[in-house]
Parts: structure tokens; sequence; C-alpha cells
């Protein structure tokens, strides 16, 4: 690399796995910006993330589950899941731990008569009339795969009670690419990325190549620089052992607004 710093961008590859600290999706790594003439932006060209997160993962798959005044942390165990084996093992993780031997089955309207609407109908029996609630906090990513909300507490009626939203089983879809070589103040996003379609288990690819779109760099002194992938809540993302591998393209970007002004200021002087 030149460090004479004659070149206005530099083309830069990253990889999770060649990284100096941390895992593979919250790491320290190079970005060595030396051969660069006073950088002022950043954007991703191309990212590859692994889909190896789980739609149920630890620490925020708890929520509290309250029956006459006893209270239990339910954890539902990380993975994947699909519509049946979510209800089986909501139905055996709520018996198995009701602090007052209350028994609980979970269905859907998956029948042959009804249409699929994506919900959830919790049934409590043995439970002489008192009727439990479910206390989601505001750290947890569970509400969504249960179709609740959250930061919200939810009693039962007449024995059952039906989560008001669809339920979520396709894993995180928006995820955040942060890292402290952009920013200005607290957004420290570099980019936003949405993985809806993306299978479990798949890939998320990212191909910023043709877009304009590029973040403010916060220093261009550093040359190790944290990357790190979160939700929309700014909470971690585990790829379980997998890699991030992406290209950046870090460039000095051109006012024409003040170079006109300044070709307008000298015409001016003469």
């Amino acid at each position: 690399m030149d460090y004479k710093g004659g070149r206005s961008s530099g083309i830069y590859y990253i990889n999770s796995k060649n990284r100096i600290t941390g895992t593979d999706s919250d790491f320290t790594h190079s970005v060595d910006l030396r051969g660069l003439d006073n950088p002022t932006h950043c954007k991703i060209l191309h990212i590859y993330i692994p889909k190896s997160y789980y739609s149920v993962a630890s620490p925020y798959n708890t929520f509290t589950l309250s029956e006459d005044g006893y209270e239990a942390l339910i954890t539902i165990p990380e993975g994947n899941y699909t519509m049946n084996n979510l209800k089986n093992k909501l139905s055996e993780v709520l018996t198995a731990e009701s602090p007052t031997d209350y028994t609980y089955v979970v269905s859907s309207n998956n029948t042959n008569t009804e249409p699929e609407d994506g919900k959830l109908t919790f049934n409590v029996s043995n439970n002489g009339g008192i009727q439990p609630r479910f206390i989601f906090d505001n750290e947890t990513r569970i509400h969504e795969i249960m179709g609740f909300d959250r930061n919200s507490t939810y009693f039962f009626a007449n024995g059952f009670i039906r989560s008001p939203n669809v339920i979520i089983l396709t894993g995180e879809k928006t995820l955040y690419l942060q890292s402290d070589l952009v920013g200005e103040g607290d957004n420290h996003v570099l980019q936003e990325i949405y993985t809806a379609n993306e299978i479990p288990f798949g890939s998320v690819i990212y191909d910023g190549s043709g877009s304009e779109y590029g973040k403010t760099l916060s220093t261009s002194s550093n040359n190790v620089f944290r990357f790190y992938l979160t939700d929309e809540n700014d909470q971690p993302i585990n790829l379980n052992g997998l890699g991030i591998v992406m290209t950046l393209l870090i460039y000095r970007e051109t006012n024409y607004f003040n170079l006109f002004n300044s070709f307008f200021n000298l015409l001016k002087s003469k």
C-alpha cells in the first residue's frame, strides 16, 4: 500500500475470521487508511452474512408466567421452529415450569376446515378458575415468536388467551451492521440489511455497488475498527460460529457546491 496519502479512495476486504479480537458477529479488524488522502465517507459494496442465527436465541428467549401470585421465568430452548414444534415446545415448557402445576396446551386453527391465520391459542386447565398471565419485558425477543407485543402483560380469560399478532418464525428480519468506523452522534450504523425473504440456515447477501449512499467516517486516523451485528433494537445477533465477509469502499466525497462557490469567488476577485 502507498502511504503517501495520494489516493482518494480504497477498497478493503473484511473477513470476521481474520479478526484481531472478538467473535464472528462482534469483532475488531484492521482497516489501514494511511494510503488515502483525507477520506470522508464509507459504504458497503458487498456483504455476505450467514443466516445462522436462531429465531429463538439466548438470552432473549424468556418471559414470565404468573399464576395466583407465583411467578416462573419461562425459557424456550434456542433454535429455529416450525408452527407445529413451537406449539409442542410451548405446551411442554409451560406445563413443566408452572409454579402451581397448571396444564397448558398450545394450538392454532391449522385444520382441514379452518384457514391458517398464523396465531396461537393458549389453553390452561387444572387451574381452579385462576387466570394466569404472561409478562414480556423490554429485553426479550420471544414475544414476536409467540405473537405478542414487547413490554406488555396479557391475562387469560375463561381459561385461554389468543395471541393478538401473527407469529414470526423466520428469525430476525432486520440486521444492522454497526461500526465505529462511521458515525454521527450515537448512530454507528454502517449498513441496514433486510432479510425477511432468506430462509433459516441460508445466506443474506447485500449488493450495494450501485448505491450512491455512503456514511460519514468518524475518523481517518485509526487503523483498527470494531464491527458488530445487531437487530433494530440494538440487541446483538449471534451467528453461532459462522463468519461475515464484506467489501468496503472508503473514499473522499467531493463537495461540488463548495467547489462552485470557490470558483465563483475566484472569478469575482479578478
